[in-house]
């Protein structure tokens, strides 16, 4: 796992070594999300938190969801019993209790495809156990890819659609343990296949992104800002178009307000500064290619994952 520092105007590149206790591969591996210094990571066999600053790493008890299937009919085999997946996971702090929080999606299929209820369950540092929430009903398809969740300010965000294929955000507070939906602008419905979607932060504000679908074909980003100063959830702004950038395959995170990282068609990392629209190249490329590059704004911090909070951040 390779870890990029911004620090000021110098930009310094060096190796993190997460020692993770069972053999993966990048493909596998996925940042959940990440906060104070402290990130969740995750692959198709176990969940860890890591403070990469203090060397800490802690392998997550197993759910208490994922393995709990229903009873295996008569005329179920191998391939029609019942079996549980992880739709999505967000981490974050739960400001209130000052506690941070894992909640894991789990759907469960038996047949050929008959899907059971989505169930949710969450994890807390100071328990170090899962405990699954009661009468949850997210109404949604979750997406689970790297650009399409984020957590902030203790809400965790997914990109998500109904029933109807309407599209929306998901939202789960990390205080009050519920989910809601957000609507998205109308524009969204009929971009289809034709732009990409993708969350992030910018200027302390969540916002929505579009661009082109194509590894070889020119972006142009659509900006869309959360309109917090109406007091009501779900309202948004046309914040910016930039663009078109070439060279370019997908977003990755903005590091400051003009300062937007990418991937390019090479599957190395670049930064994009959407007002000189110069880029700076890193030593930095993805292993497996460009859908399994990832990145953070990371701030080091010595909160301890074992239970100390007491914290100090540095960039």
């Amino acid at each position: 796992m390779t870890v990029m520092a911004i620090i000021y105007l110098t930009f310094v590149v060096e190796e993190l070594d997460v020692p993770f206790q069972l053999s993966i591969t990048p493909s596998t591996l996925q940042i959940v999300g990440h906060c104070d210094g402290i990130i969740c990571l995750r692959n198709n066999i176990i969940d860890v938190l890591c403070n990469p600053a203090i060397k800490e790493l802690k392998v997550l008890p197993e759910s208490c969801v994922l393995y709990d299937l229903p009873p295996r009919a008569e005329d179920e085999d191998d391939y029609t019993a019942p079996r549980s997946f992880t739709v999505s996971m967000g981490f974050g702090l739960d400001s209130i209790a000052k506690e941070y929080k894992i909640v894991r999606l789990v759907e469960t299929i038996s047949g050929i495809c008959t899907p059971h209820p989505t169930r949710a369950e969450v994890y807390t540092r100071g328990a170090n156990s899962w405990r699954e929430l009661e009468n949850v009903d997210i109404g949604c398809d979750v997406r689970w890819a790297p650009s399409c969740v984020l957590h902030f300010k203790g809400i965790c965000y997914w990109w998500a659609s109904d029933p109807t294929d309407k599209e929306l955000v998901l939202i789960f507070d990390t205080s009050d343990e519920l989910f809601h939906q957000i609507p998205v602008p109308d524009c969204f419905q009929f971009y289809n296949d034709v732009r990409y979607r993708s969350l992030a932060v910018l200027k302390d504000s969540i916002v929505l992104l579009t661009y082109e679908v194509g590894d070889e074909v020119p972006k142009t980003f659509d900006i869309w800002m959360m309109d917090e100063s109406t007091g009501v959830k779900g309202s948004w702004i046309k914040y910016l178009t930039f663009g078109p950038v070439e060279g370019i395959i997908n977003p990755l995170v903005f590091w400051n307000s003009e300062g937007f990282l990418m991937v390019s068609n090479e599957s190395r990392v670049v930064s994009y500064n959407i007002g000189t629209r110069k880029f700076h190249r890193f030593p930095i490329q993805g292993v497996e290619g460009a859908l399994y590059l990832q990145a953070v704004n990371y701030v080091n911090s010595v909160i301890s994952i074992k239970g100390d909070c007491k914290h100090e951040n540095a960039r």
